[in-house]
């Protein structure tokens, strides 16, 4: 962290994700470097910006892997998820307060 920045709430979220769909996240404004994981470590996930593609397009995840938003959400940001299996998405960051 840089030097004057003081990051002391850590804050979670969860979302219940189904499989064979988009699912909406939102990741808050003021969100600092948060993290996405899946509960189920056997399901891989694709992300994407946009609903509207193909279910098998989009950024594909690994199972057991988590992707990090690097920055500081100066807005919220939508992404949308779709899992292999029926699932929890968690989103982990850190706010000034």
């Amino acid at each position: 962290m840089p030097a004057g920045e003081a990051y002391i709430s850590s804050s979670q979220l969860r979302v219940a994700v189904g499989a064979g769909a988009w699912n909406q996240v939102d990741i808050p404004a003021g969100a600092r470097d948060a993290l996405l994981t899946v509960d189920d470590e056997t399901a891989t996930w694709r992300l994407s910006t946009d609903n509207g593609i193909g279910l098998g397009a989009g950024t594909f995840v690994a199972a057991a892997v988590g992707l990090t938003f690097r920055g500081t959400a100066v807005a919220p940001v939508t992404v949308y998820v779709n899992p292999s299996a029926g699932t929890t998405i968690q989103v982990l960051y850190q706010t000034e307060s």
